[in-house]
């Protein structure tokens, strides 16, 4: 498995600090952290595969509309196909592996990404899409009701 998350370091109160970039909110100063975590299939965490840290400039901060017209690349969103890349790059074409995402993880083109033959995902659903069968993904209400990772 390779789980990849995004989190936030808020250093705000760090008055000295310099070269931290906006969080969630224009007053909140931090880092950004995308990290894939690889673990076997019984739960055993086995390393850190890839991890990427960044500012967000502050002078960025509010133009959404701009960022909407750029492409993935362009994107912070651009992490998610990079740590795809490199789980793949460093787990054996042997192995298979399962890209597991929160709902961030739920677009298109991470999607569409190419992938090699024993690449898998677990997306957490953010989107209602259409499926082949014509119908929309919630339209069939599956329910999960725990998962259990067993160490």
């Amino acid at each position: 498995m390779a789980i990849q998350d995004t989190t936030e370091l808020n250093y705000t109160k760090q008055k000295a600090l310099s070269g931290a970039g906006y969080l969630d909110s224009k007053y909140a100063r931090g880092l950004k952290v995308h990290s894939v975590l690889s673990a076997s299939t019984k739960g055993l965490p086995l390393g850190i595969l890839d991890q990427y840290v960044w500012a967000r400039e502050v002078e960025e901060w509010g133009k959404a509309e701009p960022r909407k017209k750029r492409s993935t690349a362009e994107k912070e969103s651009q992490r998610w196909l990079d740590a795809l890349s490199k789980s793949e790059e460093l787990i054996p074409e042997s192995t298979k592996v399962v890209t597991i995402t929160d709902r961030e993880g739920d677009f298109y083109d991470f999607m569409k990404c190419p992938r090699r033959l024993n690449s898998e995902f677990l997306i957490r659903a953010s989107q209602n899409r259409f499926l082949e069968s014509g119908k929309k993904l919630w339209s069939y209400r599956i329910r999960l009701y725990s998962i259990c990772i067993c160490m």
